[in-house]
């Protein structure tokens, strides 16, 4: 009885502990860089071998055609994380209210350098994974869920080669996008990370409790002590 009773405080702790160890390692990891650690371009076919790696902006069509380039470094988050969400998030520079379409995010399957990426040499994209929202008749941030990418990524499924940015391929869309070189910081793209990290070393359970006595359980074992002791008495007068 007494036992079982001291149990009861440390199961309960280890509960909590669980629980609460759960709401620490919920985070989220906002990733807007400047020009000096950010990595976006654009290309175009335009001018199939000129790099616009130091551009304050990407332009993004489909008929031209110009489209954007854009990675992130995602090392901060740690291996075996489940991503609970996760999206890109780039704003509109100029002539928004006449562009109200939606513009497409890709990945890419190779490396690229942002110094010398051009039209000619950029790695080939698959297919769609998306198109944006949040677009009023304003200059909005167009947002990308990305969240089955990201996971990929940090699972180690995918390598993180960063996106790619096009117009839909049924409709002359043309946006102008402001890139990490943009010099107001706001309105750099983003990429914003929802997490519950699993790689932090579970928590500790409690040690086996040593059982101890309260007034209450002494009392119970004096009166056990009493009992036995008067039925040995019993049995030895008999």
């Amino acid at each position: 009885m007494s036992l079982k009773k001291g149990l009861v405080l440390p199961v309960i702790t280890l509960i909590l502990s669980i629980v609460l160890f759960q709401d620490v390692y919920a985070a989220t990891l906002v990733l807007q860089p400047d020009g000096a650690a950010g990595k976006d371009s654009a290309i175009t076919m335009t001018l199939p071998d000129t790099n616009f790696g130091s551009s304050s902006n990407l332009v993004i069509n489909y008929s031209g055609p110009n489209h954007g380039l854009i990675e992130f470094d995602i090392a901060a988050i740690p291996t075996g994380s489940s991503i609970t969400s996760a999206s890109l998030e780039v704003l509109e520079e100029t002539n928004c209210p006449h562009n109200l379409n939606a513009i497409e995010v890709h990945l890419n399957s190779a490396s690229w350098d942002e110094m010398t990426v051009t039209w000619n040499t950029t790695p080939a994209y698959g297919a769609s994974i998306g198109t944006n929202s949040g677009e009023t008749t304003g200059c909005d941030f167009l947002i990308f869920d990305v969240t089955s990418a990201i996971q990929d990524w940090v699972d180690g499924i995918n390598p993180n080669y960063g996106f790619r940015l096009t117009g839909p391929g049924d409709s002359n869309v043309i946006k102008y996008i402001w890139s990490s070189d943009r010099s107001t910081a706001a309105e750099r793209p983003i990429l914003r990370i929802d997490y519950e990290e699993g790689a932090a070393p579970p928590p500790t359970p409690p040690a086996t409790p040593v059982p101890t006595m309260s007034a209450w359980g002494l009392g119970i074992l004096a009166g056990l002590f009493i009992i036995i002791g008067f039925r040995q008495r019993k049995q030895f007068f008999n």
